[in-house]
């Protein structure tokens, strides 16, 4: 057992699904994080997942197990953002003179740590729909179940957008209310792949206040892993530490299914064979 190969799908209705998530790790072998934003508030999924040998042959997929998340506390409007992380009324990060919050294609997040602003902006983009959700979270969470981590001074901003239909990717701003300094890089983070560099992915500007992120839908940059008309980012501007973080995979039992909700993540366990 080298790899185990994750699979999460979006019952839309009868005899329809999507798959929201696709995942082949050797760093989750028994037990699975999902990054957060994967998962929508009351709706329903089901999961499969099977086993890699040392030599890539698969077993045959577990038998999928359903479930349905509840609603998200602390977001009392569903609008996707968290109220204690909610910007000020008067936000305008792209200086346009307009307050992002009025805006559909532009949304601000208060970081959890760093007492800053993040803002994603798709304004004049035709390739994105919505901007679905955003989230601030702390590099050193240990609902992440990361072994390692980042110097972060404003953390990892997670965010989630909707591609018009044809779509392969977008390219979208990151306003900062502080720059990250020459020092600091573009690194994602998923709980299947761990810490990645992803400088490439970013063009700086505005002194370091602003960065062009160019996304593909699947990439590696996309953590829900498919093709499927949804980006999933999970990440921020950092420089690697040495610290460990107090968290770690929340024991199990091999066979059981299990399936816990939260403000960030989901927790599942493989099915024994």
């Amino acid at each position: 057992h080298q790899q185990t190969h994750w699979q999460v799908y979006r019952v839309e209705v009868i005899d329809a699904q999507l798959c929201v998530y696709d995942a082949q790790s050797d760093k989750a072998l028994e037990q699975l994080r999902l990054p957060p934003l994967i998962l929508d508030e009351s709706t329903s999924y089901y999961w499969r997942s099977r086993y890699i040998n040392g030599s890539g042959i698969g077993s045959e997929w577990a038998e999928p197990l359903h479930f349905t998340t509840g609603i998200l506390e602390g977001d009392s409007d569903g609008d996707g953002l968290l109220d204690n992380q909610v910007a000020a009324a008067d936000t305008d990060m792209n200086a346009d003179g307009i307050r992002d919050q009025t805006q559909m294609k532009i949304r601000p997040v208060r970081t959890i740590i760093g007492e800053g602003v993040i803002a994603v902006d798709a304004l004049g983009n035709d390739d994105v729909l919505a901007i679905d959700a955003i989230r601030s979270i702390d590099p050193a969470d240990p609902d992440l179940a990361s072994e390692g981590g980042y110097d972060m001074p404003l953390g990892l901003v997670a965010f989630k957008l909707v591609l018009a239909d044809g779509a392969s990717g977008a390219s979208v701003t990151l306003h900062l209310s502080h720059a990250p300094g020459e020092e600091m890089s573009l690194h994602t983070y998923d709980s299947a792949k761990g810490w990645q560099s992803a400088a490439d992915l970013a063009q700086m500007a505005d002194g370091g206040n602003t960065a062009l992120l160019t996304l593909t839908d699947g990439g590696n940059e996309d953590v829900d892993g498919v093709v499927n008309g949804l980006i999933v980012f999970t990440g921020g501007f950092g420089r690697p530490v040495d610290y460990h973080g107090t968290g770690a995979s929340i024991p199990g039992i091999k066979g059981e299914a299990s399936v816990m909700g939260g403000a960030s993540v989901c927790f599942i366990s493989t099915a024994g064979f």
